[in-house]
């Protein structure tokens, strides 16, 4: 069971509330808040706002499980979901994460984060937990503040190009060795062909193969036929 499911049903109980006044403050069906507190399913994190405030606890205390109130902030703000996307992108590109080695820290999939990124869906409370733990940040800066304007990231994000370039230079800087290497194996491996072909007996009988070396031969054989003839002539004469 997650930490904070036992501490939920807690806290909602020492407040007087039942399951069904829960429910309808989030909009979902009694049967959907017992499964959140029995831990057989989770909510995602866009009701982690809503629920704290239900509770009266700050996020980051609700989702470590304790009954603290630290800042108001759940009560005077709402989920912003571009500002969730915005802040994973840049917080992970601070930290010098790609999609997959967050989604291993997570415990989800490469594309999971892919689709949180893209708002195509929102990680679980545990997904979301882990999250910020592998980024080092709190769910209360995650979620209440733009961190792409904080001076720690704007640096970052300044240099994200640089960064990117400098990965593909070196990736291309590799290439271009590993070309350079190949082309001058096989310049070398033609230079021995060459040297063992001319070095073997009845190589001329091989070069003779060539076109231009064909028509010489040709032109040499008539030569020597028409000289033959003349040779012929001239001892005919002399008879």
């Amino acid at each position: 069971m997650n930490r904070y499911c036992e501490a939920m049903a807690e806290k909602r109980r020492a407040l007087g509330y039942s399951q069904s006044d829960f429910a309808d403050y989030l909009h979902y069906s009694v049967q959907t808040i017992a499964k959140y507190e029995r831990g057989l399913s989770e909510m995602d994190v866009s009701s982690l706002i809503y629920a704290s405030r239900f509770l009266q606890v700050d996020i980051d205390s609700f989702l470590k499980g304790e009954d603290a109130k630290h800042n108001d902030l759940a009560d005077t703000h709402g989920f912003d979901p571009d500002m969730f996307t915005r802040n994973l992108v840049t917080v992970r590109l601070a930290r010098r994460m790609n999609q997959n080695k967050l989604s291993k820290l997570c415990g989800c999939s490469a594309r999971s984060i892919k689709n949180y990124e893209g708002g195509k869906s929102l990680p679980s409370l545990t997904v979301f937990s882990s999250m910020l733990e592998a980024l080092n940040v709190s769910a209360a800066d995650f979620l209440f503040e733009d961190l792409s304007t904080r001076a720690e990231f704007i640096v970052t994000a300044k240099n994200k190009k640089a960064w990117v370039a400098g990965i593909t230079l070196a990736s291309f800087g590799v290439f271009a060795a590993t070309l350079g290497v190949g082309t001058r194996l096989s310049q070398l491996r033609s230079a021995e062909d060459d040297s063992r072909i001319y070095a073997t007996p009845g190589i001329a009988a091989v070069v003779a193969d060539e076109p231009s070396k064909k028509n010489e031969g040709y032109k040499a054989t008539e030569s020597e036929s028409k000289e033959d003839s003349v040779a012929v002539s001239e001892s005919d004469m002399q008879k």
